[in-house]
Formats: structure tokens, sequence, C-alpha cells
């Protein structure tokens, strides 16, 4: 029994804007530093530095923060994370707007980012941990 959990399309939407705004920083940035009039080969250094900077933001941003949860018969995985249900000691539910999070035995907080799912999901990932670690 697998069950995978995925963002909602205003994360992918988040994502985007994200991506677009990081590049709009960093041609903003090149056309100022060109402005200055330090030359051609400066400018083009620069330029090559801030692209790469860029790009390296960019993919930081997309492959850290998918939401994506994947419950199995004895594992949790979550961001590219595989937990066994043996090692979480407990499981806290949402409340007034907070994230739900989980304990491990080893006193290790993992807060689930829940509100990039669509509200069904939220509820049945929670009811399912929540049954999961009463049963044992």
């Amino acid at each position: 029994m697998k069950k995978i959990y995925k963002a909602t399309n205003f994360y992918y939407f988040k994502i985007c804007i994200t991506i677009l705004l990081i590049a709009l920083a960093c041609l903003l940035y090149i056309f100022f530093f060109s402005a200055l009039g330090f030359g051609f080969l400066i400018n083009t250094i620069v330029a090559g530095i801030f692209i790469i900077i860029s790009l390296f933001i960019i993919y930081v941003v997309i492959i850290s923060n998918k939401p994506v949860i994947i419950i199995e018969k004895d594992t949790l995985t979550y961001r590219y994370k595989k937990l066994p249900f043996s090692e979480i000691e407990a499981f806290h539910i949402s409340r007034g707007g907070s994230e739900p999070y989980i304990l491990t035995k080893e006193g290790k907080r993992i807060d689930l980012e829940l509100s990039w799912l669509k509200k069904q999901d939220q509820l049945e990932i929670e009811e399912t941990l929540q049954d999961r670690l009463k049963n044992g």
C-alpha cells in the first residue's frame, strides 16, 4: 500500500515566480554593473559569475522545497528522506495555522509542510499518521 501526496499547482506557480525574480535580479545587477563602464572583459566575467550563482540558487530552490509525501507500509518519505514508523516517537497535528510535525526517538523535530497540499490530503495524512502511531 503506497500512497503519494503531491503539491497543488499553486506551489509550482510559486516556483516559477521565484525563478523569474531571481533571473530578473541577476539581469538588473548585470545591467547596473555594465553601466558603470569597467570594460568588456570585467563585465563579461561579472555577468558569468552572476549567471552561475543564479543558476545554482534556482537549482536549490527547485530541489530542496519539493513537498511530496509518500506513505508506505512501514515508512514515511518526506523531502527525499525515508523515515521508518518505528523511529517516530510522536506526531503533533496542525493547530491554528501551524504546520504539523513529527518527533523522532532521537529527539529530532521534522516539520511537515502540508499547506502546499490539498486540504483533503492534509487531513488524510494526519489521520493516517495518527492511526499508524497508535497501532504501532
